[in-house]
C-alpha cells in the first residue's frame, strides 16, 4: 500500500473516531458548578436573544474554521503528490497561507463576537446562569 494512501487512511480514522465525542458533549449540564443549560435542564428556560445569536455565531465559526483546516490538509496533500511541479507545489502552498490566514481572522472574528455579546448580555460569557 502506498504511503500516502496509508496516511490519508489513518487521518480518515481519527476523524471518525474523533466524531464520536460530539454526541456525548452535547448532553453536558454542567461545567465547573455553572450550569450551562444545555442538557435542557431549568437554566434553559432563562436563555436571552443574545445567548441563541452567539450560539448561532460561534456554530457558523466553528464550521467555517473546520472547513478551513480541511483545506489545509488538502493542500498539503496536493503539496506532498506535486512531484516536482512547481506551479501545483505553489499553488499548494498559497492554499495552506490561505487558510491559515482565514483561520486567523475566524479566530478574531470569533473574539469579538463574544466579547460584543458578552457586554450586550451583561458581561455574561454563559448568559443562561
Amino acid at each position: 500500500m502506498k504511503p500516502i494512501l496509508k496516511t490519508i487512511l489513518f487521518v480518515s480514522f481519527l476523524t471518525i473516531l474523533s466524531v464520536g465525542v460530539f454526541p456525548v458533549a452535547a448532553q453536558i449540564g454542567t461545567v465547573n458548578g455553572r450550569d450551562l443549560g444545555i442538557a435542557g435542564g431549568a437554566a434553559s428556560n432563562r436563555c436571552n436573544l443574545g445567548a441563541y445569536i452567539m450560539a448561532f455565531i460561534n456554530i457558523g465559526l466553528a464550521f467555517i474554521s473546520i472547513l478551513a483546516v480541511i483545506f489545509i490538509v488538502y493542500a498539503g496533500i496536493k503539496l506532498i503528490t506535486a512531484r516536482g511541479d512547481e506551479k501545483e507545489a505553489e499553488t499548494a502552498k498559497m492554499t495552506i497561507l490561505y487558510a491559515v490566514i482565514g483561520l486567523i481572522i475566524i479566530g478574531l472574528a470569533a473574539a469579538l463576537v463574544n466579547t460584543v455579546l458578552a457586554g450586550i448580555n451583561g458581561g455574561a460569557i454563559f448568559p443562561c446562569n
